[in-house]
């Protein structure tokens, strides 16, 4: 009778909480509210991935990705180009809502949260041949990469 009681009690019990358990749960796992507007910091010359063009306005492979995310989801984005250092620091001061895009490092992984990968670019560099026959980044120092 003892083991009875015991076994009741221990259904009553968790029937009487299993809404409440359910309801803080759902409260948990609300998604957070999205905004109207997403403002991304983005390179100002990172030729032709990301860089403001004659004319002033953001251009490149990124904004345009960006600005096909925005007509598929309906948020607006609002460009803000500034020097590469400075855009990273934008995002690690919470003054921007995203970067345009970026490679991903350990250090950066320490500072930032990365959404899934979307695309991928590959680089390549073309050498003059004045400089082909160089063997180091010391070699080459004097010259403007890009």
């Amino acid at each position: 009778m003892k083991l009875i009681s015991t076994i009741f009690t221990f259904l009553l019990f968790t029937i009487v909480m299993w809404p409440a358990a359910a309801n803080e749960a759902a409260e948990q796992t609300e998604p957070l509210p999205i905004p109207n507007t997403l403002s991304i910091s983005m390179s100002e010359d990172a030729y032709p991935y990301q860089f403001v063009d004659d004319k002033g306005n953001p251009a490149g492979v990124m904004v345009d990705l960006w600005r096909e995310w925005s007509s598929v989801t309906g948020i607006k984005v609002l460009f803000k180009p500034m020097q590469w250092k400075q855009s990273l620091q934008a995002l690690s001061d919470g003054d921007v809502d995203a970067h345009i895009g970026m490679a991903i490092t350990e250090e950066r992984q320490q500072l930032f949260s990365y959404g899934d990968q979307v695309s991928s670019l590959n680089s390549y560099l073309y050498l003059h041949k004045d400089i082909a026959n160089k063997k180091s980044i010391e070699d080459i120092r004097p010259f403007k990469l890009g």
